[in-house]
């Protein structure tokens, strides 16, 4: 039996337009780092979890300094 694996291609040109428009913002900008995309998705996560706040953070991976 063949399991069907999650299709990352057909859920990318579903919202195709709006994930390049993102990507083409951030690379405009030159911020990638505390831009309004960060506070955007803080406040959605906020939203979301029906907390005050939302905070972004790292994946974990960096080292500290």
């Amino acid at each position: 039996m063949r399991v069907p694996q999650l299709d990352l291609i057909s859920q990318y040109h579903s919202i195709k337009e709006e994930i390049d428009s993102a990507i083409e913002d951030v690379l405009e900008s030159g911020i990638v780092i505390n831009g309004k995309n960060v506070k955007k998705i803080e406040n959605a996560l906020a939203k979301y979890s029906d907390n005050k706040y939302g905070i972004g953070v790292a994946n974990g991976s960096m080292p500290f300094l």
